[in-house]
């Protein structure tokens, strides 16, 4: 019954908007377990999925991933967004468990992206120990994505987005190759949406 009362609402939201979703600001159900798609501020949420709203952009990431964000103290980032998949919440290695970062920092305008990871390697493993070659892809969004990779205690995948003079970057690292965060890494990179 909830079920068709849904349908039913977003079936009257559509007609009201002359059945274009381009009009819907936001409309979701929170702690809906539906297999549906969720339509946000002009974006769809794949089943499966959760969404990070933040006030200059949003993602969304496979909800098998614990979601949690902070400061972290000594690098350039403002603020950081770890996922870890659920198998890993009662890890008790010293490491830390393999996962995906979203991370953000500003850099000077005057300052190209390559030139700013590189001036802040201790913090974006850029210029350490690469094992692939740099290169640009288009996200599903439009936007141009840095990606490189490397080796250290785990192996890792960055996938790096610009807006103004914010810095996104999506980070993910593990103990093999072809790894689940590596592909999520790429997905979240690829959800990526700017507000500004």
């Amino acid at each position: 019954m909830k079920k068709l009362l849904t349908l039913l609402s977003f079936a009257l939201l559509i007609s009201a908007c002359n059945g274009n979703l381009n009009d819907i600001d936001d409309v979701r159900e929170e702690g809906s377990d539906s297999e549906e798609e969720i339509i946000v501020e002009n974006s769809v949420v794949p089943a499966g999925y959760k969404e990070v709203m933040e006030e200059n952009f949003s993602f969304y990431y496979p909800e098998n991933y614990t979601l949690n964000d902070g400061i972290v103290k000594d690098t350039i980032f403002s603020k950081t967004f770890y996922l870890t998949d659920a198998q890993y919440d009662n890890w008790d290695n010293i490491e830390g468990p393999p996962g995906i970062h979203v991370s953000i920092a500003e850099k000077p305008e005057n300052m190209d992206l390559e030139s700013f990871l590189s001036e802040n390697s201790n913090s974006t493993n850029y210029d350490n120990g690469l094992s692939g070659e740099v290169s640009y892809t288009e996200s599903e969004n439009g936007y141009q994505v840095l990606n490189y990779g490397g080796d250290g205690l785990y192996t890792y995948e960055y996938h790096v987005l610009e807006s103004g003079s914010s810095v996104y970057i999506v980070s993910g690292w593990a103990n093999e190759d072809n790894a689940m965060e590596f592909r999520d890494a790429l997905e979240i990179a690829n959800s990526l949406k700017f507000n500004q």
